[in-house]
């Protein structure tokens, strides 16, 4: 078994950046002492919650202790245009001053696709072609941004699959599975 951190849409924790990594960070020490020596160790983070996945895993990176893989599910490229392209908004994006007021007066920008140049581990995209949360659109520049920047990634969409159904393909466990076989050195500690 190898030991997964989700980080799973904190909306809770939406203006504290750094709460969120703290307590991804707890997790991640949490599971180091409770696994062998030297096992590997992903990080998995589905919708807004691959903001932080990512966050979190460029800080690894930083102090030279990086997962052995980072797996984004149905991810957002920033808040702004998961803001503008989520259903919610839709009543109130025809207002002159809706992006003003509030997409970009958000304190937290979560721009993952910023900081796929600064990880220092493989990475997987999986995204449904029929998620109506967040489209695959935003799945498809993250992946483009790693391949730009030369990183280890992988994409993968689901033709039937929605913003929470991808587990539902039998297709996905193939697909995490062969990453995790390809990636599974062990997390510097």
């Amino acid at each position: 078994a190898l030991p997964i951190c989700i980080i799973r849409d904190p909306i809770f924790q939406l203006f504290l950046r750094a709460g969120m990594a703290t307590d991804a960070g707890i997790v991640w020490e949490w599971a180091k002492k409770r696994v062998r020596e030297r096992a590997a160790m992903y990080v998995w983070g589905h919708s807004l919650g691959s903001a932080g996945a990512t966050l979190f895993c460029q800080q690894l990176s930083k102090i030279g202790a990086p997962p052995s893989g980072l797996i984004l599910e149905a991810p957002i490229t920033n808040i702004i245009d998961a803001s503008i392209s989520h259903p919610f908004s839709y009543p109130f994006r025809f207002l002159p001053c809706f992006r003003e007021l509030f997409v970009e007066a958000l304190p937290e920008k979560f721009n993952s696709i910023d900081r796929i140049n600064s990880l220092a581990c493989p990475m997987l995209v999986l995204h449904g072609t029929q998620d109506g949360v967040v489209p695959i659109e935003h799945g498809r520049k993250i992946y483009d941004e790693g391949v730009r920047t030369r990183r280890s990634i992988k994409f993968h969409e689901f033709p039937e699959a929605a913003h929470k159904t991808i587990k539902d393909d039998p297709q996905s466990k193939v697909v995490i599975k062969e990453f995790l076989d390809a990636t599974a050195v062990p997390s510097q500690k």
